[in-house]
């Protein structure tokens, strides 16, 4: 588009070329006319600049008009202002067109501007977003975690009805052994004393006696061999099993609960924060558009109103009284209503919107945040779901705390926090909910890794001092509670980062992609034993979240991160398509794996046993031996029953487990 420099330099030469052809005097109007504008100046100072020239060439007409009767030339020069004023016009009107036509792409710019406010992805007020899937119905998953709790607690209530009948079968045994050993004892000479002079009758008195003994000693030992084989009908160790089958099934299913609640909460985060990144760009280009179309429109005006006093001025030239019009012209305030903005007039703050959901500003209703510390109460206490472990969603970020025992510690009723639990779970659990402040541990009294009524679980309160507790006569302990599995003085463990992992993770949303399907298998070195991997949102840093920008994706792209919050690896762009963790196990700790060889008949010592360590499953002596390294040489099931297992030192040689 043509510019008002352009413009006014083309007249200026045109003028100095003709001034020139006519007279060679140096007349001020032919050299402002012919001195171009300096080409950085702006459109306001151009127009300045040619109004000067046109208020000059009225102060000359006027000097002209003074004159014309004493020089004859100037009549001549007379005829030359009259051809410059209409050579000036028709600048003039073709700026005043420039003027209109540069107004009107600015208000289009404008007008395109606000359209693209509207370009963001709209959804409907009740929109909740769900992984894919997922159509968010809650109740399979909450039904199938209430079914194995229930379960759980019948199987549990079995063990303890199976518990107490061992324990009668047990006792009854017991007082049929005593019976029998009490008629297994000669009471000789006593038995035998001669209490007649009639040795027939003698003899015959000892017969009898010793019938009637044989025939009780015969009735108690087989009464004893019935109750004896009686109690193996009672070996509770398989309903035990059943009960930690069952418990680490109702672990699985309320992990699948709260695990599909935090990807819940993740989908509409995400969601949400994508309309509140695109509407705030969108706004953001718009008012910027704004500032610039306004500065385009008072430029514009203000060379208008400089157009319009010199065609004032170039007007004033043909009156009558052309000293008076020009005066009138120079006194006059001109207005350029005609060049405007609409757009640019209608623009308000109030005309920001997100058009977002409701979720987006009142949160997630179909079910609380896992992290939430109601979430617990919610979901299942006021369902008559009890005993329910702490959250391990990748989602939940509360203290992980680990359990080491103290041996042969006693401690004192005033030090016991209210409450029995004959679960250790359980114990565990409240434990957790009390945090270090309120709960150090949980005190066994029987020190065998559960509770019973006569020897419940109790809790030691936060403020006991562990280290000097007196010591106990019956073998009691306490499993210390403490935040981080690095700090414990009860065990030894290796150095922190010297286990490496093996992480299975899953893409969806696209075609030929499954959520349960392994996507990407990754190994990470060097972490911790007892590291967490989860993808948690997105970032448009580094190379990676560049490349996803640069494809259409504003949130970049998504990102896993371990226990601790850092960056491990990057999941697929944070648009169509989403990333969770199928699996991750450790393949090994320093120079040992978790591989083991199974030798039965081999017994350890008491003196190469890792005194601090007791299990109940042997998921968990795996874990924990791993984790010590070299300090555990290997796993003991005493009874082989897969009941209770502990962890052998490093000084016992030979082969086996």
């Amino acid at each position: 588009m043509q510019r008002f420099f352009l413009a006014t330099a083309s007249v200026g030469f045109c003028f100095g070329a003709k001034v020139v052809s006519k007279s060679n005097n140096k007349d001020p109007l032919v050299s402002l006319l012919a001195e171009p504008t300096p080409s950085d100046s702006k459109a306001k100072r151009q127009t300045s600049a040619m109004e000067d020239m046109v208020l000059a060439l009225a102060k000359q007409a006027k000097a002209q008009k003074a004159s014309q009767s004493q020089d004859p030339s100037v009549a001549n020069d007379n005829a030359n202002l009259t051809y410059f004023v209409d050579t000036i016009k028709e600048t003039t009107k073709e700026m005043m067109d420039n003027i209109q036509l540069e107004a009107a792409l600015a208000n289009a710019a404008c007008v395109e501007a606000r359209q693209n406010l509207t370009t963001c992805s709209s959804y409907p007020q009740n929109t909740t977003w769900m992984p894919d899937g997922f159509d968010g119905n809650f109740g399979p998953l909450r039904e199938d975690h209430a079914q194995c709790r229930r379960a759980y607690q019948v199987k549990k209530m079995e063990v303890a009805a199976c518990e107490r009948i061992r324990g009668s079968v047990l006792q009854a045994e017991q007082a049929s052994i005593e019976a029998f050993n009490r008629l297994n004892v000669y009471m000789s000479p006593e038995e035998c004393k001669i209490t007649t002079d009639d040795a027939e009758a003698y003899v015959r008195n000892m017969r009898e006696h010793f019938k009637t003994q044989k025939l009780r000693w015969w009735n108690a030992y087989n009464e004893m061999v019935g109750k004896t084989g009686n109690v193996s009908n009672w070996d509770c160790s398989q309903k035990q099993e059943e009960v930690n089958n069952k418990h680490t099934e109702c672990l699985e299913r309320q992990l699948a609960l709260e695990e599909r609640a935090c990807e819940v909460y993740g989908s509409n985060e995400e969601g949400c924060s994508a309309i509140i990144a695109c509407s705030d760009s969108r706004w953001a280009y718009y008012t910027a558009g704004m500032v610039s179309v306004n500065d385009t429109i008072s430029d514009l005006q203000a060379e208008c109103r400089a157009i319009k006093r010199m065609d004032c001025l170039l007007s004033a030239f043909a009156e009558d009284d052309m000293d008076a019009a020009i005066d009138a012209c120079i006194q006059k305030r001109h207005t350029c209503p005609e060049v405007n903005s609409t757009c640019v007039d209608d623009y308000d703050i109030s005309q920001k919107t997100q058009h977002m959901p409701d979720v987006c500003a009142a949160g997630v209703t179909v079910i609380g945040h896992p992290n939430d510390v109601t979430f617990r109460d919610v979901e299942y206490t006021s369902n008559g779901i009890h005993g329910v472990s702490r959250c391990y969603a990748t989602c939940c970020t509360r203290d992980f705390y680990t359990f080491a025992t103290l041996r042969n510690v006693k401690v004192l009723e005033e030090h016991l926090l209210a409450g029995t639990y004959t679960d250790m779970e359980e114990a565990k659990d409240a434990c957790e909910m009390e945090s270090l402040s309120g709960c150090q541990g949980i005190y066994d009294l029987s020190c065998d890794g559960s509770g019973s009524l006569a020897a419940p679980l109790r809790l030691v309160k936060g403020a006991v001092d562990l280290s000097s507790l007196p010591e106990s006569d019956i073998g009691s302990c306490v499993l210390q509670m403490t935040l981080d599995p690095k700090e414990t003085t009860q065990t030894t463990t290796t150095a922190a980062g010297i286990c490496k992992w093996e992480v299975n993770i899953s893409k969806s949303g696209t075609a030929g992609d499954q959520w349960d399907n392994v996507w990407k298998t990754l190994t990470f070195e060097e972490q911790l034993h007892d590291e967490l991997y989860r993808f948690d949102g997105c970032t448009t840093e580094g190379y990676e979240g560049a490349q996803c920008v640069s494809a259409g994706s504003p949130n970049g792209v998504r990102v896993l991160k371990n226990r601790e919050g850092h960056v491990m690896e990057f999941g697929s762009c944070c648009k169509d398509t989403t990333n969770k963790v199928l699996n991750a196990k450790r393949i090994s700790c320093g120079d040992y794996g978790n591989d083991y060889d199974k030798t039965a008949g081999v017994y350890a010592p008491a003196q190469y046993m890792v005194e601090s360590a007791s299990f109940e499953t042997f998921a968990e002596a795996k874990a924990e031996c791993l984790k010590l390294g070299s300090e555990c040489w290997g796993i003991m099931d005493d009874l082989c029953d897969g009941t209770v297992f502990a962890l052998i030192g490093h000084g016992l040689t030979g082969t086996g487990q």
